[in-house]
């Protein structure tokens, strides 16, 4: 299995392992009483990884092999278009990405494989409020599963699909 480098971020300094990427935006390490915690900031504007990645986002190098990536979120996304979630990448052109996403009524649970610059959803569900703080994405052979949880114990499965992908980057994402 790939060993990505887990980070609490509760250092003063981002690990040397993580890329900061997107054409605009910007980060920020941060703590409050309870957490510490990477905060990506994406400026007014569309900024997603839809045809064109311009995500703001958050990546380590990643070995083509079967893995498993989970993130914990301290915020959902509410406001229409606001969307954050795990990103694996081969190239500029080629990308998964796996995510919750607000129309501004509902949060979605959403996954979706860009191709050469073309996207498509893999699939795009209504979720509650509150029940996906935790994105997990695991990858055995060409086939991904994407689960959320509300605490990172009690886990559902969003979908699962079948996709070739020659792994190089693995991340964070944020977008509007």
């Amino acid at each position: 299995m790939l060993s990505f480098t887990s980070d609490d971020f509760s250092g003063s300094l981002l690990g040397g392992y993580w890329l900061f990427a997107g054409p605009a935006g910007s980060y920020q390490l941060s703590a409050d009483s309870t957490d510490a915690y990477l905060e990506l900031v994406v400026p007014q504007g569309s900024y997603d990884p839809w045809h064109t990645n311009n995500a703001v986002r958050m990546m380590q190098t990643a070995a083509n092999e079967d893995f498993g990536i989970e993130a914990k979120f301290l915020s959902a996304p509410t406001q229409q278009y606001q969307m954050q979630g795990l990103l694996i990448e081969q190239d500029a052109n080629n990308w998964i990405r796996f995510d919750t996403y607000s129309d501004g009524a509902q949060l979605h649970i959403f996954a979706a494989v860009t191709l050469n610059g073309s996207s498509s959803p893999m699939f795009d569900l209504n979720i509650a409020a509150g029940s996906a703080s935790y994105l997990r994405a695991d990858r055995v052979g060409d086939t991904w599963t994407f689960e959320y949880s509300a605490d990172g114990t009690a886990w559902t499965t969003a979908g699962s699909f079948s996709q070739a992908l020659t792994v190089t980057s693995a991340g964070v994402f944020a977008g509007s």
